[in-house]
């Protein structure tokens, strides 16, 4: 076609936009928050790609289906369900009981949604995911208190009835609002309208849900203050088949504090760990373990009566959204006991709960193939060991995480990868593994070096997003990874880092699709001149980048009781001199949207620059409006130049003022060496990049989506299987 051919808009569409993502930005209030004007939640979709292929990792194969939990569910069965994923053959029962899978991000509970967090290549997240992190979310939103606590039961009755609603409701709709009202006032509830006149002989279902809501919102909870003798044998309960999943009467401790007297508040992360609450059934522990199992008890009251077969999909939503968070984290919690617990014995004590777990099998099969695609230094003992507790049925038991992990008593949001790891620490017998006690999602940027062979990183730790090209990321980890000096051969570190300077606001999600739109400002006519092909040269392959070190400097003035806290960087080898760069800041790494009928043309006001990988050294301040030069040949930091031998020559390219806003591409292919080079001048400098494979997102598209998301650096990679180098 001829540069001087002008086009209409429908031509232009079919020839330049065909197959093109388009990106839209969406941004929605946050209920109850006030003041309202002050917190919002953004998000981001994408379409017009002709496929089905996005840039988020599957909750299968990135074993993560745990970590997410959407609010409405179309069930089959008077129970909701999480969004599912399984390991090995089968589904699990949130599998088969649900029939909808989470489309929108705002769908789950969880924010930002953990179903669109992992991008598909390791280190990365997905575009939805980094609009996200510029929301405003409030910290916490309190409850009013109605003054309507529940009645004060003993734990044998709270059990006797989650026995019962392990069939859920009754489905005969007189049955229903009778029976189940009668059960709900007479044993739990009281009734707020006891003392008026035309008190009303029959309670609707709306009705029970917002008395049920207002006894979960009571700050004031009646529970009884001493436990009653324990009583071994066989107690309530079914007939056994075989040995129990879990006995809770196992593990004792003493010294607990007393506890609070109010209902447990789970959208706290520090309480997202929910098994620590009933790991414990000493005597000691008794109030807090009744108070536990009512908090449950009411919220899958409340859950089974809002996720009703009868109720539509829409009416849910609407209801939803007058529900707090706190008490939507009751349910959510209802929902994990329903779908994956069994109580199979009972009794006065908690010492006599004996539940089965559904996922233990499932979750056994997904820790060995975690510790096996980590290449756990201790992997043979790791699974033997393993193999014996689950034939013993003990692997519930081993700690309150692994308690969590197994039994799939988990909350959706960060606390999934932690409950993981500390599981197959848990199982493994090694006495090193003492070192590794104390991670923690509520310190989420950490990693550890066990036996000085490897280094394993979380997903959301700088580290392990710069090193992730060289490793696997699976459940939320990245590794196996280099090993170093700076650590002992066991032993935990915590990383230091800054925000980086990139970050969305609201107008910015505003005009996304403005900003990325691929042909341009809206016209009546296209000239083709405006438009050009690029295809950088993949064959041209940089292979002088080698990683040589990873160094760890302990921060002084952060030395405490807990694990140690770090600055990281890394050393490279490049042509023959030595590089390091410092992980100052917690940059992103956002994978590219896959686009179909490439490659695409690029409308010339998207300006950038292309370099190789081992030319981003030279590079500095890069996006700055203050900053005249994008490569820059004079001295600067001694963490940024090579530390012995001649400095390779840098290409000076002068920027003009008015293209400060400009794109840098990074043509990383070849060794992946080469993209932890690109990663790790990012994190050096403070900022995110799209990092897009040939394979799968041509240039322009790439260039056109850091528009949107409003970066500026753009890291082109071709895909590789591991194992493999160009």
């Amino acid at each position: 076609m001829s540069s001087t051919e002008e086009l209409r808009l429908g031509a232009a569409m079919d020839l330049i936009a065909r197959g093109v993502p388009a990106f839209k930005g969406h941004k929605r209030a946050i209920p109850h928050a006030q003041p309202a004007d002050a917190y919002f939640a953004l998000y981001t979709t994408a379409a017009g790609n002709h496929g089905e292929d996005s840039d988020a990792a599957t909750l299968h194969d990135s074993m993560t289906a745990l970590s997410t939990l959407k609010i409405v569910t179309t069930t089959a069965g008077g129970g909701g369900s999480g969004t599912g994923g399984s390991v090995g053959n089968g589904g699990t029962s949130a599998e088969k009981s649900s029939t909808s899978t989470t489309i929108y991000p705002w769908e789950t509970l969880e924010q930002p949604s953990m179903a669109f967090a992992y991008g598909k290549r390791p280190g990365t997240i997905t575009l939805n995911h980094w609009v996200s992190k510029s929301s405003s979310f409030p910290s916490g939103i309190p409850l009013r208190d109605p003054g309507m606590p529940p009645r004060a039961v003993d734990l044998i009755v709270i059990l006797d009835r989650l026995k019962e609603l392990e069939h859920g409701l009754e489905r005969d709709e007189e049955r229903d609002t009778e029976e189940n009202m009668y059960r709900l006032y007479r044993r739990f509830l009281k009734d707020p309208d006891a003392r008026t006149t035309n008190r009303p002989q029959k309670k609707p279902v709306p009705t029970q849900i917002m008395d049920l809501v207002m006894a979960l919102s009571s700050t004031g909870v009646v529970s009884n203050a001493s436990p009653p003798p324990s009583r071994h044998g066989r107690g309530r309960g079914d007939d056994n088949n075989g040995d129990p999943d879990l006995e809770l009467g196992r593990i004792n401790s003493n010294g607990r504090s007393a506890p609070s007297k109010t209902w447990v508040d789970f959208t706290n992360p520090r309480n997202q760990v929910v098994t620590k609450f009933i790991y414990d059934t000493s005597p000691e522990n008794y109030d807090t373990c009744t108070r536990f199992f009512y908090q449950l008890l009411l919220g899958l009251e409340l859950e089974l009566r809002i996720n009703s077969p009868r109720h539509e999909a829409g009416a849910k939503e609407r209801l939803m959204a007058q529900i707090p968070p706190r008490i939507q984290y009751d349910m959510a919690l209802a929902r994990r006991w329903r779908d994956n617990i069994r109580i199979e014995h009972w009794g006065h004590s908690a010492d006599e709960l004996r539940l089965r777990c559904k996922l233990r099998k499932r979750q056994v099969k997904m820790l060995r193939r975690f510790a096996q695609m980590m290449k756990w230094p201790n992997l043979a003992d790791t699974l033997d060991a393993l193999k014996k507790s689950d034939e013993e049925g003990t692997t519930v038991g081993i700690s309150s995480h692994a308690m969590a992990f197994f039994s799939g008593l988990i909350l959706p949001g960060p606390t999934f990868p932690f409950l993981l790891m500390n599981a197959l620490i848990d199982v493994d017998p090694d006495k090193a593994t003492d070192e590794l006690a104390l991670l923690t999602h509520v310190h989420p940027n950490c990693g550890f070096q066990y036996r000085s062979s490897y280094t394993y990183w979380t997903s959301t730790c700088i580290v392990g997003k710069v090193l992730a090209p060289t490793c696997h990321e699976v459940a939320g980890w990245v590794g196996p990874a280099k090993p170093t000096s700076d650590l002992d051969r066991s032993q935990i570190a915590r990383i230091r880092t800054r925000r980086p300077r990139d970050r969305m606001n609201p107008q910015n999600i505003a005009a996304m699709s403005e900003d990325s739109d691929p042909l341009g400002p809206p016209a009546k006519i296209y000239p083709v001149e405006e438009y050009e092909l690029h295809t950088p040269d993949i064959e041209d392959a940089m292979d002088t980048v080698r990683v040589e070190l990873l160094g760890l400097t302990p921060v002084a003035e952060r030395k405490g009781s807990g694990p140690t806290v770090f600055d990281a960087s890394i050393q490279f080898a490049i042509d023959g001199s030595s590089w390091p760069l410092r992980l100052m800041h917690d940059v992103s790494f956002i994978h590219a949207w896959p686009c179909s009928d490439g490659p695409h043309p690029l409308y010339f006001d998207y300006v950038f620059k292309s370099v190789k990988a081992d030319e981003v050294v030279g590079i500095r301040d890069w996006g700055r409006r203050d900053s005249g030069m994008g490569f820059n040949s004079v001295d600067g930091s001694a963490r940024s130049t090579p530390v012995a031998g001649p400095r390779p020559a840098v290409k000076k390219v002068r920027i003009q003022e008015d293209e400060s806003d400009q794109v840098l591409v990074i043509e990383a292919f070849g060794v992946r060496d080469n993209e932890v080079l690109a990663r790790a001048w990012c994190a050096h400098w403070g900022l995110c990049a799209i990092v897009a494979d040939l394979t799968k997102t041509c240039m322009a598209c790439a260039i056109r989506e850091a528009y949107a998301a409003s970066l500026t650096v753009v890291i082109l990679v071709e895909d590789q299987p591991h194992g493999t180098e160009r």
